[in-house]
């Protein structure tokens, strides 16, 4: 039996179910926050570009 990278309890594989689930829940809180950053931005930006070459934006 080989041992967890994460935590060193012995599994059958290169990392035990506990930790590839802490590292999935990770990924995702992280993709979740740079996706709401994205949304907040999103308007900004959109007025940025529609106003692109039209003097100052007034949004």
């Amino acid at each position: 039996m080989s041992r967890c990278v994460d935590c060193g309890k012995e599994n059958e594989g290169f990392i035990c179910a506990h930790c590839l689930a802490k590292r999935a829940s990770k990924i995702g809180k992280g993709a979740k926050k740079v996706g709401g950053f994205i949304l907040a931005a999103a308007p900004a930006v959109i007025t940025l570009i529609v106003t692109k070459g039209k003097g100052n934006p007034k949004a």
